[in-house]
């Protein structure tokens, strides 16, 4: 076999290496890393797993294109349902602790917590919530989550159980600003952007998968709504049911810090 029949037979071959390789070092969640290593999480736990959504009072005009296929279909386009549709597709994580909850309209008399939620209290609240409102920003939406000051949010608490809180590093609050006209313009792409922005908010970084991670710049807004399979293990990862669910390596390559 001369040299140009031995490249032109080798050649597929190592194009399929190549391939395989790219694959691997696209796929997989990718998480928040604090500066000292370790993942960027929520203060909550197994016995007390809430984060409440605080959202503000407006009204957006929902072009409605949701698909049948999706748990919401038919359902209108009330703003507060499609927050609570985004809430439960966070809930239904069967293999993560935590779980997301509507921040009560009356805080100082809140409804009885719904199975498996935290009880809601004013001053746990005060580390524990991610707030949602439309602004006049140039994206569709911008997530920012505050986690290296603990100190100055523990001046908020008004006891000392917090102490382990205090003196580690978590995520303390959140805020996601959404345009609304581009809202308007899409109820299914609305979800599709409010899922993500909860992805960074609970502790996400994007990854660079096509179809299974929501938290991808290349997932389709008209086809994936909702958390993919990548997506449920980044928050079983972070926030585990069982200790041994979280064996799973947060990612096969493309790691980032914050």
């Amino acid at each position: 076999m001369n040299r140009f029949k031995q490249f032109t037979y080798l050649f597929p071959f190592r194009r399929l290496i190549v391939v395989v390789l790219i694959v691997m070092l696209t796929t997989g969640f990718r998480i928040k890393i604090n500066r000292d290593g370790s993942p960027s999480r929520w203060y909550i736990s197994r016995n007390d797993p809430t984060i409440w959504i605080r959202t503000c009072d407006e009204t957006v005009d929902f072009a409605y294109d949701i698909p049948v296929t999706d748990p919401f279909y038919a359902q209108g386009t009330d703003l507060k349902d499609i927050y609570q549709s985004i809430v439960d597709d966070f809930n239904d994580v069967q293999t993560s602790f935590l779980r997301l909850a509507l921040y009560p309209d009356d805080p100082e008399n809140p409804p009885a917590p719904e199975a498996g939620d935290s009880t809601f209290d004013a001053n746990k609240a005060r580390i524990r919530t991610i707030d949602i409102c439309s602004g006049d920003i140039d994206y569709y939406a911008v997530a920012q989550a505050s986690m290296e000051n603990n100190l100055e949010a523990c001046e908020s608490l008004d006891d000392s159980t917090y102490a382990d809180y205090c003196s580690e590093v978590y995520i303390h609050s959140c805020e996601i600003i959404f345009k609304k006209d581009y809202a308007e313009n899409s109820a299914r792409r609305f979800i599709h952007t409010m899922t993500h922005e909860l992805g960074h908010c609970v502790g996400f970084m994007h990854n660079h998968d096509t179809h299974l991670s929501i938290m991808s710049y290349l997932a389709d807004p008209d086809e994936i709504l909702r958390l993919q399979m990548d997506d449920k293990m980044g928050l079983t990862y972070l926030y585990p049911k069982e200790d041994e669910y979280n064996d799973e390596e947060p990612t096969f390559g493309l790691t980032g810090c914050e």
